[in-house]
């Protein structure tokens, strides 16, 4: 084997290897980016929560975390930060855990990239723009203690659709729901005193049938209509009675809506479990696994059409020695 030979063996080897190394890399990356993270916080010290959060995540990078659970504990003024690095957490479930003060604060989670949120069971009050400009929020879980929503608290949600509230709320401050997408806003109680633009116009309001208050004119500008039963379900058929605004045919939520948003009051689950996590992890690890066979089956192709080609030009050059000689 001359020495033009051997130099193209080596730099196709030194190829493959490149080849190898960078699907290698590539496989790591996109694993730990389809590995997305349920971290679950069983329990926590009052104001140690982020401790408690990095000791549940390991070794996950923390911008892997889509759902964040806590089951049990008191959130202190000192936990409420480390919600503000949560940049990439989609689902937060607070539903197991308590607030301090039962207020969830100003700017909470302003602006994040939350899909879904489940209320501490002590909540009383939403602070002023807590989930404003919360774009992607689709669902809200609240339980029957909530009795204030605070100013822009949910201004510019527009992925938001659907709203349940208690009987036991109150008041919904100026601007709370105005820019969201929402269509639909269920009562389990009286009228709660509103503030200017605190709801969408074109939203229709659902009532119980011996609900009070929503014939007030600050209600007149909605569609309301009576189609709320008193076990905090919403009835198969609504009735028409009406009064405010004119209401159009009003339908029932659609039974793939969850029980977490129409049924306000239920415990909730995550939808984001370990199997979902392994299968999309599995599916990334094979299909960077096909791909780098590919790779290597085009790169070891080339290295025989190359070794191949090079015979002709060494015969060629062998027998022009040859006859040197002669």
């Amino acid at each position: 084997m001359n020495y033009k030979k051997k130099k193209t063996i080596m730099r196709i080897i030194m190829l493959i290897i490149a080849v190898v190394m960078i699907v290698g890399i590539s496989i790591g990356g996109l694993v730990s980016a389809f590995a997305a993270e349920s971290v679950i916080v069983e329990s926590f010290e009052s104001g140690n929560l982020y401790n408690a959060f990095c000791e549940a995540k390991g070794e996950t990078d923390q911008n892997n975390v889509k759902a964040f659970i806590v089951k049990t504990g008191t959130l202190s003024s000192a936990d409420f930060s480390m919600f503000g690095n949560l940049s990439s957490c989609e689902i937060i479930d607070l539903s197991g855990a308590e607030f301090e003060g039962g207020k969830i604060p100003d700017n909470f989670m302003s602006g994040r990239r939350v899909t879904e949120f489940y209320a501490p069971k002590n909540i009383t009050s939403i602070g002023n723009n807590a989930f404003s400009g919360c774009a992607g929020l689709q669902k809200l879980s609240f339980t029957d203690s909530l009795n204030t929503v605070g100013n822009r608290a949910f201004e510019s949600c527009t992925a938001l659709t659907a709203v349940v509230f208690p009987a036991s709320l109150t008041f919904v401050d100026e601007c709370a729901f105005r820019g969201s997408g929402l269509t639909d806003i269920y009562f389990y109680g009286n009228a709660p005193q509103i503030g200017s633009e605190a709801f969408p116009q074109s939203a229709t309001v659902h009532i119980t049938e011996n609900a009070t208050g929503f014939d007030s004119d600050e209600w007149n500008r909605y569609a309301i209509v009576k189609d709320v039963s008193e076990n905090t379900s919403v009835q198969d058929t609504p009735e028409e009675t009406t009064f405010g605004a004119t209401a159009e045919e009003t339908t029932t939520p659609d039974e793939t809506v969850t029980e977490a948003v129409y049924g306000a009051f239920a415990e909730t689950e995550t939808a984001v479990t370990e199997s979902n996590k392994s299968e999309k992890t599995a599916v990334a690890v094979l299909v960077i696994i096909a791909a780098a066979i590919v790779i290597l089956v085009v790169v070891a192709t080339a290295a025989i059409v190359a070794i191949k080609s090079k015979k002709p030009e060494e015969n060629k050059s062998d027998d022009e020695t040859e006859e040197a000689k002669e």
